[in-house]
């Protein structure tokens, strides 16, 4: 995935439209049917939250110099 506007400051749902865009897109061009997209957009949207829960609790600078989430 490609997202070219990171400098764009805005809330966060923003984000999630544009991944679950994006999984979706990426699902079809690689031959998932709906049922198939709509489950990887949902497991997306479950790791979103389960990342979003582990930062709350995080500091700025923590948050800044950690690792990529999820890998």
């Amino acid at each position: 995935m490609n997202d070219f506007d990171e400098v764009t400051v805005g809330p966060c749902e923003w984000d999630l439209k544009r991944l679950v865009a994006s999984v979706n897109v990426a699902g079809r061009e690689n031959g998932l049917n709906r049922p198939e997209r709509a489950a990887a957009v949902q497991r997306a949207v479950k790791g979103y939250r389960a990342d979003l829960t582990q930062l709350e609790s995080m500091g700025l600078l923590e948050i800044w110099s950690m690792p990529i989430l999820g890998v």
